[in-house]
Formats: structure tokens, sequence, C-alpha cells
């Protein structure tokens, strides 16, 4: 091969090899810069706190506040009138916990006000809320977090244990700590709730708040829900165990690709 024959085949390797690499998008030049936009309400103001967001089988995103309950539709958020007033006397409902079920349901938690399961197409609701006067009602008005299973079954985090919500009574079936039962819940303040690839419900307990209403700091830790006995394997802080958790209030429960769960504290690192 001659001079000019093996430069211009270094040169038609070189121009393929760029055409691949501008195709596949991997040239840093040509990457698409990250522009945030601001979300605001339609009067201009900012939320000044954002507990959660949730996303429905339309697309549409949900935004639970301490102002309300809103709709994104791409364009404009929509306040959700139920839970927003012009009136400071009604005041609003503030909104901890937002989930879109695969039936197109809207489960809205709130902050001392119960739960609400909203038929975004419709527009009914539907309310649950505490009553000590029946066993089944919600175990309490202050909802933490939300979660529908694999197999259907929607889980209620609330501030007096883990509630299961059951179709055929309308009602709730309770899950609480027992005095020297270390096969029940671990802790009454229930924060997050998560279930695994494997279809393993895990919930993170413990208030962040140490001193509030005399919630100790040995109280809460990590629970594995064991679907046949319907009982708990708690994980919790070991001070004679460096293997296990350093801290037992759980914010945050996550499992990665390669099957690694991923457990946040509050105040204690990462697990």
């Amino acid at each position: 091969m001659n001079y000019t024959n093996k430069k211009m085949k270094i040169t038609f390797f070189k121009i393929c090899w760029l055409l691949c690499v501008l195709c596949t998008g991997f040239v840093p030049g040509f990457a698409q810069e990250i522009v945030m936009q601001r979300i605001a309400q339609n009067d201009g103001t900012d939320f000044n706190l954002v507990h959660d967001i949730t996303q429905d089988a339309d697309g549409f995103m949900w935004f639970a506040t301490n102002r309300g309950l809103f709709k994104y539709d791409g364009n404009q958020l929509h306040a959700i009138k139920k839970y927003t007033s012009n009136s400071e006397e009604e005041g609003v409902i503030r909104i901890k916990t937002v989930y879109a079920d695969a039936d197109g349901i809207i489960w809205i938690g709130t902050i001392n006000e119960g739960l609400d399961r909203y038929n975004s197409k419709t527009g009914e609701y539907t309310h649950y809320g505490h009553d000590p006067d029946a066993p089944t009602s919600l175990a309490n008005d202050n909802i933490i977090d939300i979660l529908r299973d694999s197999k259907g079954t929607l889980w209620i985090a609330t501030n007096n244990g883990l509630d299961q919500f059951d179709p055929k009574t309308n009602g709730f079936i309770h899950f609480q700590p027992i005095s020297g039962d270390s096969t029940s819940l671990s802790d009454f303040r229930v924060r997050c709730l998560y279930e695994d690839k494997q279809g393993t419900l895990w919930v993170g307990t413990g208030n962040p708040w140490v001193n509030y209403e005399g919630h100790e700091p040995e109280y809460g830790g990590l629970n594995r829900y064991n679907r046949e006995t319907k009982t708990f394997t708690q994980y919790r802080s070991q001070p004679n165990d460096s293997n296990s958790l350093n801290n037992n209030k759980i914010t945050s429960v996550f499992e990665d690709n390669k099957g690694i769960l991923w457990v946040t504290t509050h105040k204690n690192g990462l697990y």
C-alpha cells in the first residue's frame, strides 16, 4: 500500500469513527445543556415547602405542598380547590404526601386531616379519617407516606403505626409496636415505605425530633415485612455491632439496579 492510499484509509476510518460518536451523542461539546425552569403558583408566588411529587397514568404531575395540592399539565399549575382557600380564616390543608396508583386514583395524605381518595376523572372524593370509636378507621390523621405494592395492597404510613387498606370493608388493618414482641413493628412513627424488586415491603420508622412527645433516641428502626406470617424483622442500632445501624431514625429506603439496599437516617449518615 502506498502512502496516499494508506492516508486515505486512515482518514476514512476517522470519518466513520466521528460519525458513530456523533450519532451516539458521546461528544461533550454536543451534550444537551441542562436548563432549570422555575415553577411558581399562578399568582407568581413560590411554594415555600413541597413535600412530595407523583405522576399519574396520563402523565400529569402532582405536588403535595404546605399550600395545598397542585396538578401540573406541562404548561401551568392547577390548584385543587378542595385543599386551598382564599379565606385566611379557612386556611389551606397541608399535604404531606401524594400517590398516583395504577388505576388512576390519586391518594392524598394530609397533615392532621386524614387520607383522601381522589378520582381525577370524575372529581369524586372519598375521605378516611381517624375515629376513636371505630377500630378499623384510620390509625392517625397525620399521613407521612403512601405506597401501593405490586400485589395491589395499599399501605399508609401514619404517626400511629402502619395501616393496610382493606377494600372489602373500606377500613384499615393496623400494625403497631407490641411491648415485648420483637416481630411487631419497631415504632409507632412510620416515616417511609418501600417495596424492593423481590416484592419485600420495607418500613422505616422513628421520629427525627428526638424530644418531641417523649420520643427517645432509641425509638425507631428499619422493618422488613413478612407477608406469610404478617410479622416484621427489625433492624435497629446495636451498640456492640459495627455492622448495625448507628441511628434508628430512618428517613428513606431505596434499592439500586444491583440489588443493594440504601438506607438514610436522620443526622447519622447513609447505610
